[in-house]
């Protein structure tokens, strides 16, 4: 029988399979079992985008087969702890080891109790039972924000303390008195959030064990006598306001009382395994001698029974510090250290005195290589690092990309001026580098104390200050007015807004695929010649990513909206273009609509471009796939396309006889459908039921849909992922949902609005909006486009088997990506009322929202379906971000470009940036793969052509070494490491300066004074490649060779 270690293993690649055994060995080998065995801690640094997640998986496995065979009566825990919500989202699932979704508990350590289903389970079934549990440090371990928490947390205490205190009616009232926190009266709070919570716990009620440990905790603590003071102090004959002398008292005890309920579901866990995932974030709570609540808790979880604890991180700690900077790289890794060795003062001495005799060997032409293995051999016990090469074929993996930025013009300069004087007048700081970073800085310095101060002058002296505001360079009047030319207010943001939009992307309304079956019409063709890829901006200042994201924004909307002869367009509010209309009558009008995006199996064979292909040998044009399909189809005319469309046999799976049925298919829970789709459909079937075994009449329009319609495309891309077990009548549903989820993108207005622009300068004469989408479709590949998000989807699900409901789950992930919401991004005015300047987006958007905390479920959740969105071939296609906390996020499905919109402080931060496109299958390498591998798929009959093509790219690739083909492939794309210095300015020396820091810095690992240090190797001569670095990379393992690989799957 195949072990859980086994099944998950032949998804790693050799290099993690090295890792993931060398840490079993440590935590459940031999060595871990004697009396001077391991720590039980264990950090994985893999270099950024090499997949320490997937080597955590690994772990995981390994976990439940050695524990398994210990204990086999009682379940496995496994706690992950992430920075942020959007992280433990996107890789929690890739964790779970187990098909039981019920295995993922992602909450917050005081809503723990909530989950007793989850956890009663485990307890009661034992040994096979994984629970996977995800926090949050900044809401489960703050030390910081508002004592009260929020509604539901205190809603939880609520019913905690009536099974605790069995009040009487009055006594009830009170505790929710005091428990209502913000939330405007009691009525609501009891109403809203404990009623709510008390329906949703009703099948499995509060965890058993959490209940008894939050009693005996908030007992033995006084929290529950001081709480139940309180309640004695309230009169509800009073008003429901808290009393001025006990407001503070109130907030305190919820804080305490929160803090009993953290406390218990730690005692309850007893976890097995404790992963801390980019934990730099939060390495204060791995220190023992931190007197906090925070660092309390996080102790009692790493000290619960014989966990062990692994840490993954690119950075570990301040990777590199220069003498002037804040933080300390040699204190911080010697005490990351400490913590791996166990803890105990002066553990990490024995890797100390390695390190200082590496260094005397590197300055002084000492025994380099023997130095450095004495450091590997103190180090490996404790930690591994994969690092992939910086080259593949002889050339680098990053490639420069500077933007032509040109110099400052005059109106910039004289913005400067005006800046500057309004920054003296109201006694405020401002940098140069500032101005020469935010496009409009005026307009977006909310949150900065310049516009604090500017705020506050302007209610003492309106007059002056406001005329100061008006000489700043400030947008214009009409910036909110679609078709008004608005220039970028910075030079920096005219060369990026001309190498994007600029170059035509402005027509795009997707990526264009980096396999295309057919050859790219005239709108995608200087697409994919430009080598299109998204664009991940990065800026150290917080409000670039708002001010570019919406500049960029409004001017790709603008190139769109702009008709030949110079006027707007229609507003895009107004426009419909694929409604299911309905006559008065009560029947349906015009049925083109649905036949869009209508999956129509008996045709979708015959307009499948990559049979097309492979029957030619080579990618066909559009025109030569239609005529094809033209000699296949009846001469006679329908008169609709619809009656030909519908009257062709196989328009639906046999087993789905009406449109009950069919929409049964489509899943219960979905949102109900509209009565006009419905009357719709019933006429469609209606029409399909009455056709025979051939095709009667055909329509000039017919072909085009076979080939080109989002329907057929989309049943044709999810066929390419659907497991054999997959019925007729499922991947019909499923490909209905995802064609809804196209009729969404191509109803958009502001798509309207770009269809009709683009044949109105094409010359073409007026026609039906349903017909613009088919050339669209056919122009930009869509097939192709479909095909490859799929695969990336279905890859990032593990590459397993779909049955009918995971094949469902994708459609419906695809279909939410394409009906992300607008965002209005605000600047303001600079009148005296500094008016609202609201600009909409979502061409290009911000990551990361300065306005919302880190704890804000909501905020995390519209990061969350962003970073979705731009991990597709869809909009965005710019993203605009601060460095800060994105490690560990993935970029890199669309993209292969960072914008280095102001240079990074140190060499790491170029690699940390990069990361975030530098992955496993990255935009990058998927389009080297199709470069190298199109004969491949051609000559094949694969029905996944990117299986294909990655199965001839893995044997291809066979001796090459562990990162190929999944993060270095031979061909013309590169990482663009895409530069911003403004000409003969200072950035191109600190540029200079930051590429010699980077050949050189990690031969300073673990050393005080890097900055000396680098200068003294440069001085003698030293390149970083002549000698010896401290290679930490986990020892070869050849148990498992690299023919057992799952050449497919990781996510």
């Amino acid at each position: 029988m195949t072990t859980t270690a086994e099944r998950v293993m032949r998804g790693l690649k050799q290099f993690q399979r090295d890792t993931v055994l060398h840490i079993a060995h440590q935590f459940y080998g031999e060595v871990a079992a004697t009396a001077d065995g391991r720590t039980g801690r264990f950090l994985v640094a893999d270099e950024t985008g090499l997949g320490k997640s997937v080597v955590a998986r690994g772990v995981i496995a390994h976990a439940i087969d050695a524990l398994r065979a210990e204990r086999p009566d009682k379940p496995i825990n496994v706690v992950y702890i992430c920075s942020n919500q959007d992280l433990a989202r996107q890789n929690i699932r890739r964790l779970n080891v187990s098909d039981d979704r019920l295995a993922e508990i992602n909450t917050r350590l005081t809503m723990l109790a909530t989950e007793g289903r989850a956890l009663t389970r485990g307890r009661q079934t034992g040994a096979g039972e994984l629970n996977l549990v995800s926090f949050t440090p900044g809401t489960s371990f703050s030390n910081g924000g508002m004592r009260q928490g929020k509604g539901n947390e205190r809603a939880l205490i609520a019913l905690l303390l009536e099974r605790l205190l069995q009040p009487s009616p009055d006594d009830w009232t009170r505790i929710l008195r005091l428990l209502r926190g913000w939330i405007d009266n009691v009525g609501r709070f009891r109403d809203r959030h404990v009623a709510n919570l008390r329906a949703d716990l009703e099948e499995h009620g509060i965890d058993p064990q959490i209940e008894e440990s939050f009693g005996r905790i908030a007992d033995e603590t006084g929290a529950l006598g001081r709480f139940t003071a309180l309640v004695s102090r309230i009169d509800l004959a009073q008003s429901q306001e808290l009393p001025d002398d006990i407001w503070h008292a109130v907030q305190d005890s919820i804080a305490e009382l929160r803090h009993a309920l953290a406390k218990a579901g730690v005692e309850t866990l007893r976890p097995d395994l404790i992963i801390l995932d980019e934990f730099q974030r939060f390495r204060h709570l791995l220190d023992s001698t931190q007197d906090s609540e925070a660092a309390e808790l996080a102790q009692h979880l790493f000290q619960r029974g014989d966990a062990r604890v692994l840490l993954l991180s690119a950075t570990p700690y301040k990777p590199f510090t220069r003498g002037d900077e804040e933080g300390d790289h040699y204190k911080d890794f010697l005490s990351v250290v400490r913590f791996l060795a166990g803890g105990a003062p002066g553990a990490e001495l024995p890797v100390r005195n390695a390190l200082e005799e590496y260094r005397r060997a590197l300055t002084r032409d000492g025994d380099v290589a023997s130095a450095a293995k004495a450091v590997r051999d103190r180090l490996l016990p404790f930690m591994t690092r994969a690092e992939r090469p910086e080259v593949v074929e002889g050339e680098s993996l990053v490639q420069e990309r500077p933007l032509a930025v040109k110099s400052p013009t005059s109106d910039d300069l004289l913005g400067w001026v005006g800046l500057r004087k309004l920054a003296d007048a109201v006694d405020s700081p401002l940098e140069l580098d500032r101005w020469k970073s935010v496009p409009y800085f005026a307009n977006y310095m909310d949150g900065y104390k310049l516009g604090q101060d500017v705020t506050e002058r302007l209610e003492q002296d309106a007059a002056s200050i406001e005329q100061l505001l008006a000489q700043t360079q400030s947008l214009p009047c009409d910036v909110q007015e679609p078709g008004a030319s608005v220039d970028a207010g910075n030079a920096k943001l005219r060369a990026f807004i001309e190498a994007t939009v600029g170059q035509g992307w402005w027509r795009a309304i997707w990526v264009p695929p980096s396999m295309p079956y057919l050859e790219p019409g005239a709108n995608y063709a200087p697409l994919h010649e430009h080598g299109m890829t998204k664009q991940v901006v990065f800026s150290s200042w917080s409000a670039v990513p708002t001010s570019v994201a919406a500049l960029v924004s409004r001017e790709a909307m603008r190139m769109r909206v702009t008709r030949k002869g110079g006027a707007a367009a229609d507003n895009e509010s107004t426009l419909h273009g694929l409604e299911y209309k309905m006559a008065a009558t009560g029947a349906p009008q015009s049925m083109s609509a649905l036949t869009l995006f209508w999956p129509h199996p008996g045709i979708a064979d015959l307009g499948d471009p990559v049979r097309a292909a492979r029957r030619q040998g080579s990618r066909v044009s559009s025109d030569a796939l239609l005529q094809a399909i033209r000699q296949s189809l009846p001469v006679e005319d329908a008169g609709e396309a619809w009656h030909a469309f519908f009257g062709a046999p196989g328009a639906l799976p046999s087993e789905l006889k009406n449109t009950k049925m069919a929409l049964l298919t489509l899943g219960d829970g979905r949102p109900k459908w509209k009565s006009a789709l419905q009357q719709h459909m019933t006429e469609a079937i209606a029409m399909a039921r009455k056709s025979g075994a051939a095709a009667k009449s055909s329509h000039r329009w017919l072909p085009d849909l076979a080939a080109f319609s989002p329907g057929n495309s989309a049943y044709r891309a999810l066929r390419t992922i659907a497991g054999p077990h997959v019925s007729n009548s499922e991947l019909w549903g499923a490909a209905f949902v995802l064609a809804q989820g196209l009729r969404t993108l191509f109803n958009r207005g502001e798509t309207v609005v770009l269809l009709n622009t683009l044949d109105e300068a094409a010359g073409l004469e007026d026609r039906p909006y349903w017909q613009k989408v088919l050339s669209y479709s056919a122009d930009g590949n869509l097939q192709a486009v479909l095909d490859e998000y799929l695969f990336q989807l279905h890859k990032d699900r593990g590459g397993h088997e779909l049955d009918g409901a995971a094949l469902m789950t994708v459609a419906e992930q695809a279909s939410e990506v394409l009906g992300l919401q607008r965002v209005n991004y605000r600047g303001r005015g600079v009148d005296a009322e500094r008016t609202p300047i609201d600009i909409g987006a979502r061409w290009a958007l911000r990551y990361g929202d300065a306005n919302v905390r880190s704890t804000s479920d909501s905020g995390e959740q519209r990061q969350a379906n962003v970073r979705a969105a731009f991990n597709s071939p869809f909009a965005p296609f710019v993203l605009t971000s601060t460095s800060a906390g994105q490690e560990g996020i993935d970029f890199h499905w669309w993209s292969h470009a960072v914008v280095h919109w102001n240079l990074p402080s140190s060499p790491i931060d170029f690699e940390q940036r990069e990361g975030r496109v530098n992955r496993f299958a990255g935009h990058a390498i998927r389009k080297n793969v199709a470069e190298q591998h199109w004969a491949d798929v051609l000559s094949c009959d694969e029905v996944s052509p990117w299986e294909a093509a990655f199965g001839a790219a893995v044997e291809a690739s066979r001796g090459k070494g562990d990162f190929a083909p999944w993060w270095m492939y031979p061909g013309s794309s590169r990482i663009h490491r895409v530069l911003t210095n403004f000409p003969l300015s200072i950035d191109e020396s600190r540029y200079a300066q930051l590429k010699r820091d980077l050949v050189l810095y990690r031969l300073t690992l673990g050393q005080p004074r890097q900055e000396d240090m680098l200068e003294l190797l440069a001085a003698r001569g030293v390149t970083g490649h002549e000698v010896p670095s401290i290679d930490l990379s986990a020892p070869r393992n050849w148990l498992g060779s690299r023919a057992g690989e799952d050449v497919h799957e990781q996510p």
